[in-house]
């Protein structure tokens, strides 16, 4: 007789073994004993000479700028397991209390994956927090406490949403949460050798907030459809991120008339083919609310630190950010440009040159004139 308990560690079982032998078929032994490990050594050993003797450039790094920005976007790539499989539709779909059961322990192995998400990143710039910035290991604590009670709301709500809406209200809400999460967290962590109390207060908020987002989320009805795609998306993982980088994977396309552009309206007065590539890719970059989103969200957050930046460290961020958003404009046309009907044309490579400069430029300029008028605005203040 099968219990909750043993069919969890049955599935955790064959979990396991199925991304052991995704990573298996790469990392063999050799590759483990003449790049993984000489790698392990050499930056473990750099890091160990960085805690001990801090380089210069390290004092004036600006850690409580831009540690919550990186563990901001790991919190965005949490996920809720609950080990539902097809098979359960016939099986154990007459007995709640065995999915209930099952889904509980799900939920508590998500608990154990964002702890170890989180805290690890989390312990490698503890000893530069503490050295650089002068944390105390309360604050170091509280700080912790919150990015992962943040974390595991934010991919419970992010769950909830996936799977009880659709379409632009699924993507509303989920932007919304975007920001509020964005601002809700960025704050108290940028803030934190200042104001300490309310790092105190904010973690207090977060318990309230995750204690909430589990009682809605055991109580909510199970949407059995989503949560089987949901389980094997998140079993297919490493076997998905392996394949990708050898099998070319084609969009779905539906045919629908867009929101922006309905009429394809021109946005440039020139018909070099320069000029039409670079249109046709702002035209697909404003359709596409996906995009549009993580403009946003990357507006946001930037602007964000930006103001939380003291003086000079605002132009330091402000590079860093700008170079990661040109990164990501890049990385975007080139997945872009490799799509079946872009491909199709025979385009010369200065105009696929000229293309993807005139497009960055309009994209990224909105983004980089709104953080240049912060970082202007914060030196004005500085100067005076």
């Amino acid at each position: 007789m099968y219990t909750s308990n043993r069919l969890f560690w049955i599935r955790l079982k064959h979990n396991a073994a199925i991304k052991r032998k995704a990573w298996g078929s790469v990392l063999d032994w050799s590759v483990l004993l003449y790049i993984a490990l000489p790698a392990v050594v050499i930056l473990g050993s750099i890091y160990r000479e960085a805690w001990q003797e801090t380089p210069l450039w390290m004092t004036s790094f600006p850690w409580l700028q831009l540690y919550p920005i990186a563990m901001l976007m790991l919190m965005f790539a949490g996920n809720v397991r609950t080990f539902i499989h097809e098979a359960d539709r016939l099986f154990l779909i007459q007995r709640p209390a065995l999915l209930q059961g099952l889904r509980l322990r799900g939920l508590l192995y998500t608990v154990f994956i964002n702890i170890a998400i989180t805290g690890i990143p989390f312990l490698l710039i503890c000893p530069f927090l503490k050295k650089v910035e002068g944390l105390s290991i309360l604050q170091l604590s509280l700080a912790y406490l919150f990015t992962l009670f943040l974390s595991i709301v934010l991919a419970l709500v992010d769950h909830l949403l996936d799977g009880n809406l659709r379409r632009w209200r699924k993507w509303m809400a989920k932007t919304i949460t975007i920001i509020a999460f964005t601002g809700g967290y960025l704050y108290p962590m940028m803030t934190i050798a200042h104001e300490a109390k309310l790092l105190a207060y904010s973690v207090f908020g977060a318990a309230l907030l995750l204690t909430a987002a589990v009682i809605i989320y055991l109580r909510a009805k199970l949407k059995f459809e989503y949560e089987v795609q949901n389980e094997n998306d998140a079993m297919m993982q490493s076997t998905r991120l392996l394949m990708s980088q050898v099998i070319e994977s084609k969009s779905k396309r539906r045919k629908i008339r867009p929101y922006i552009f309905r009429r394809s309206q021109r946005i440039f007065a020139s018909n070099k083919p320069a000029e039409t590539l670079a249109e046709l890719r702002m035209k697909t970059f404003a359709r596409d609310f996906s995009s549009i989103r993580l403009w946003v969200s990357l507006a946001s957050i930037g602007t964000y630190a930006i103001s939380l930046s003291p003086g000079t460290a605002a132009l330091v961020v402000t590079a860093a950010l700008s170079y990661v958003a040109n990164s990501w404009l890049k990385l975007q046309w080139q997945q872009w440009l490799a799509d079946e009907f872009i491909a199709s044309f025979k385009w010369q490579e200065s105009d696929m040159r000229r293309g993807f400069k005139l497009s960055r430029l309009w994209l990224i300029l909105p983004i980089i004139a709104l953080w240049s008028a912060v970082t202007v605005y914060k030196l004005i203040l500085m100067l005076l």
